[in-house]
């Protein structure tokens, strides 16, 4: 979970975990925050450089062993430190400076889907917002599978969130949004759709890509290609693929994050 490795990042760092805000002299200050969390917690955007930290070195430690990761051995002996109380804790609830800043949320995920609904919508398009999503890409796969199959009237399907990817070691290259749109591109193969399926930062896993665009004829062209989109699929090799098909969308610095966005239209 995000608040388990956030807590990790809190304890490993000068800044995360209100440690920026207790470091501020100021009686009085004002922090402006962009989300790229579904939940829109502040403790948990950017870890929380200006929100008090509740989690402990030795909560650290209990999830490294309870998720079984396996962390540097620099990492483990600084966390062993703390929880031996040799090192500083992270700043907690009530403490004067953190509780002098005010937290002004300006947008997150709901509100870059909310913003996209409402620009489609001047297009006379009917759209349906959902979201935020933290289901698996698979499952928000099939929600916009079965979707489409109840609709008979054209329809703009607006998603935001961070849906998850388990990827297992030696894949191929790949990110959340372009294994999402191979999986529309093949569930959905001939029917009259297109999908944008991208992350607001400007870019989509470890890939020079951000996203994909794909529409019902993918999988016919992938066909007459030679590229297999199931093998793509099951390597987790997205990237490779659609950029054969010339359907990836180049990565770019957006300069900001408000973390998933897909756009899926049904013309009928």
């Amino acid at each position: 979970a995000i608040e388990e490795m956030n807590a990790v990042r809190k304890h490993l760092s000068a800044i995360k975990g209100g440690q920026l805000g207790a470091a501020c002299r100021s009686r009085q200050s004002l922090a402006l925050v962009l989300s790229d969390v579904s939940s829109n917690d502040l403790g948990s955007v950017a870890s929380g450089p200006t929100v008090a930290d509740t989690s402990t070195f030795g909560d650290c430690l209990e999830i490294a062993r309870r998720r079984q990761i396996a962390l540097p051995r620099s990492v483990v002996d600084r966390l062993e430190r703390g929880a031996a109380g040799e090192l500083s804790e992270t700043p907690k609830p009530g403490n004067p400076r953190l509780e002098a800043i005010e937290h002004r949320l300006l947008a997150g995920p709901r509100e870059l889907a909310e913003t996209a609904a409402r620009l489609a919508a001047s297009g006379q398009v009917r759209v349906e917002v959902f979201g935020p999503v933290t289901c698996s890409v698979e499952q928000l796969a099939e929600d916009i599978h079965e979707r489409a199959a109840s609709r008979t009237s054209p329809v703009l399907l607006v998603y935001c969130g961070e849906p998850t990817l388990r990827v297992p070691a030696g894949s191929g290259k790949g990110g959340r949004m372009q294994h999402l749109a191979l999986l529309l591109a093949r569930g959905l193969a001939g029917r009259q759709f297109q999908a944008l399926c991208a992350g607001s930062d400007g870019r989509d896993g470890d890939t020079e890509h951000c996203g994909a665009l794909v529409d019902g004829q993918i999988a016919a062209r992938a066909a007459e290609r030679g590229v297999d989109l199931d093998g793509a699929i099951a390597r987790f090799d997205s990237a490779t693929a659609l950029g054969e098909l010339s359907a990836a969308l180049p990565a770019f610095a957006s300069g900001t994050n408000l973390c998933d966005l897909v756009l899926f239209h049904l013309e009928a």
